[in-house]
């Protein structure tokens, strides 16, 4: 997936220097709109560098070459900054198919079988000694955030502005890489510009100021607030209509004739499903503490009573869960058949505010929200250490705006373990949902059939996987 950034890049300098800088750090497209960064005008690659994403039956060429010459596994950026030890080419699986067990074998094997891998380590072994780095991805990296590749394809848009004959303003936003590296280069090269970088990640995990004068940078990691918010994104942040206000219901497209049985004994079925209505509906951020500990007082107050509904109606489909593996497997044969007339088709976030309450066009949702109750509850049972959060770890700042702020979730006090359990069962269905249809093609991209025909199974592995 990868994670999102959005920079902003302030250059202050005389107007001549603005205008050198636009010459030799910008790239120029058609009808003189600025497209990008001149990466290579601002930090020209070194020769002679190493193609670092060359891979060869034992691995990365730059690894097993190096490791070849070097008798011992090369540390990569990636595992240099996770802290993480190199693995050895000869722990691989390719190598001990080879029957490869130390490295004077995987040297005679390579020279016998594929000596341009060794060139290829003797290139990367020589560019690390005159530039630090391996090859010319991983220099590409250091100095400009992302290698060629990267910056070709994961700079998603990139504005420029003048706001006077002194000043200009860059904004860019980026995927899985930063243009961070570059401002230092940029400094050197004109050292009496000012520069300002601030640079946030979509989720606000990241929130950095950069300043560069004489080619000295000089990083802050700053809070979030509602100043920051408003710079990094132009323009303050406002809760989407989405929220806001009572739903509508929303024309379904046309079921296929294959589950027209399925769908139709299901909406039948739930007609008179319990509701479930919380102390305070309204879009949860916008609730007082007040309110929102009232709503979680009651979730845990009436869940076994939510679960005890779910068994009830299951039954009426020959379908008995429990937390044993039948009765959970009970329930992913029942979710593949009807999980997918569940979904409710509204124009807003019923599912979240309760508004409009649970009943009629929105029946179903007390069913999903049941689903989820069920399997929570079951990750609680199985998992030492597991319960129910209410989860607040927000910025002050980002609160209003973030629908996960106050949902119930399951966790043992450890961040990596945190399973948003409602969302997980919602997206199962939404997935089932959109392969239900007659003509039109899915919008969500679905997840391979084993895992839909097992969606309770899978939702009640993962704090095991995320343990390993």
């Amino acid at each position: 997936m990868g994670v999102y950034y959005e920079h902003k890049l302030s250059v202050l300098g005389a107007s001549s220097t603005i205008r050198e800088f636009i010459d030799r750090c910008i790239d120029i497209g058609n009808d003189d709109i600025p497209i990008g960064f001149a990466f290579e005008r601002i930090a020209p690659t070194p020769t002679d560098l190493p193609d670092g994403s060359a891979i060869g039956r034992l691995g990365q060429d730059v690894n097993v070459g190096v490791e070849a010459l070097t008798c011992r596994p090369r540390s990569s950026p990636q595992t240099l900054a996770l802290g993480l030890a190199p693995i050895s080419v000869l722990e691989t699986e390719g190598a001990q198919d080879l029957g490869l067990m130390d490295h004077d074998s995987l040297t005679t094997w390579l020279r016998e079988n594929d000596p341009a891998v060794l060139e290829v380590g003797r290139a990367a072994l020589s560019a690390y000694e005159r530039t630090g780095e391996w090859s010319r991805q991983e220099w590409q990296t250091a100095n400009w955030g992302g290698s060629y590749e990267e910056m070709d394809s994961l700079v998603l848009s990139f504005n420029l502005w003048h706001d006077s004959t002194t000043e200009l303003t860059i904004r860019l936003s980026t995927k899985s890489v930063t243009i961070h590296p570059l401002i230092g280069h940029v400094s050197r090269i004109f050292p009496s510009l000012n520069l300002r970088l601030v640079l946030a990640d979509d989720g606000y995990n990241v929130a950095l100021i950069a300043t560069a004068t004489n080619g000295k940078i000089l990083d802050e990691y700053v809070e979030i607030t509602d100043e920051f918010i408003a710079e990094i994104n132009g323009e303050p942040l406002e809760v989407s209509n989405f929220y806001v206000g009572p739903s509508a219901a929303k024309p379904e497209p046309m079921t296929h004739v294959r589950f027209w049985r399925s769908k139709r004994r299901l909406r039948s079925s739930v007609i008179d499903y319990p509701v479930y209505s919380p102390r305070f509906a309204g879009y949860p951020p916008a609730l007082t503490d007040e309110q929102a500990e009232a709503n979680v007082r009651h979730f845990l107050a009436t869940k076994d009573e939510r679960i005890g509904n779910l068994k009830t109606f299951l039954h009426s489909f020959q379908a008995a869960i429990d937390n044993s593996d039948q009765g959970i497997k009970n329930l992913d044969q029942w979710i593949w058949q009807y999980g997918a007339f569940l979904k409710v088709s509204e124009t807003g976030a019923a599912y979240l505010t309760h508004d409009p309450i649970w009943d009629g066009h929105w029946r179903t949702e007390n069913v999903i929200f049941d689903l989820a109750t069920f399997l929570g509850q079951a990750i609680v049972d199985r998992y030492d250490g597991y319960q129910w959060e209410h989860y607040t770890d927000v910025p002050p700042c980002l609160r209003e705006f973030d629908d996960h702020y106050r949902s119930m979730t399951v966790w043992n006090g450890e961040i990596p373990s945190r399973v948003w359990i409602f969302d997980e069962v919602r997206s199962f269905c939404d997935c089932l949902y959109e392969n239900s249809f007659m003509w039109m093609q899915p919008r969500v991209v679905t997840s391979p059939d084993q895992q839909l025909k097992s969606v309770a199974t899978n939702i009640l592995a993962k704090p095991a996987a995320r343990c390993v």
